[in-house]
């Protein structure tokens, strides 16, 4: 988007008052076109609306308009960014607090969990949110609960740099998955494996990098040979992997 806009919290969610909140600071992103107290109230009750920005000139000298509405343009983009970016303030916390002790992690995630599940209710039982926004939220919710739970189990200290593969999940996944199959790394069990690439790994996720989470449950079904369609990620890999100018120095 042509504009910058704070990051959601799953507070923003909990009380109708907070909701209507959010939609007011989006309201209020155009400069030049600040509403009336009247208006703000109406616009917090409205299920959807739209914004216009400043116009801006294109590449070929046209004048483009900026309009943008609250559902399509902001709310539904962000909530999907929701679970990555508190698990990584999550991560940040610990590393920063110096909690590597297991019984300490434990009981941190713990703690943080119990305030997560206080929030899935309260969300759940919003009468304020329609069904698509509270589906949406709470699978977030739901998610981010996992990676903490994952990463308990799981623990390795935070990495602020990650190895982002400008290739889908599918691709990168099967691509490690060859790398220990072919025996050009060290062989490592699945539980090994995926905390390594949970962690340090991230793909193409659209416009974002999004770490994997879930590669143990994937490598799983490699090993048990019921894995999920890979002719096409076979297809993707040997067309980057055999070109000539690929090895380049």
């Amino acid at each position: 988007m042509g504009y910058i806009t704070r990051q959601l919290e799953f507070t923003d969610f909990i009380t109708e008052k907070d909701f209507q909140s959010l939609k007011g600071d989006f309201r209020l992103l155009p400069l030049r076109d600040q509403p009336s107290l009247q208006e703000l109230e109406m616009v917090c009750l409205m299920p959807d609306f739209k914004i216009q920005m400043d116009d801006f000139i294109d590449e070929f000298g046209r004048i483009e308009e900026q309009i943008f509405f609250f559902l399509k343009d902001y709310l539904y983009p962000n909530i999907t960014k929701m679970a990555n970016l508190h698990y990584k303030k999550f991560q940040r916390d610990i590393d920063e607090k110096s909690i590597y002790h297991t019984e300490a992690l434990e009981n941190y995630a713990k703690k943080v969990i119990n305030d997560q599940l206080k929030w899935f209710s309260e969300i759940e039982e919003a009468l304020y949110l329609e069904g698509d926004i509270k589906k949406r939220v709470l699978q977030q919710l739901e998610r981010l609960t996992q990676d903490i739970q994952n990463h308990v189990k799981y623990p390795l200290p935070y990495a602020e740099a990650k190895l982002k593969f400008k290739w889908n999940k599918a691709d990168v996944l099967y691509f490690f998955h060859l790398l220990r199959e072919n025996k050009q790394i060290e062989y490592l069990s699945n539980s090994a494996f995926s905390q390594i690439i949970d962690n340090l790994v991230e793909y193409n996720d659209g416009d974002t990098f999004s770490p994997i989470n879930d590669s143990r449950k994937r490598l799983s079904a490699y090993n048990q040979q019921t894995p999920p369609i890979v002719t096409e990620s076979k297809k993707r890999l040997m067309s980057i992997l055999c070109k000539s100018d690929f090895y380049k120095e």
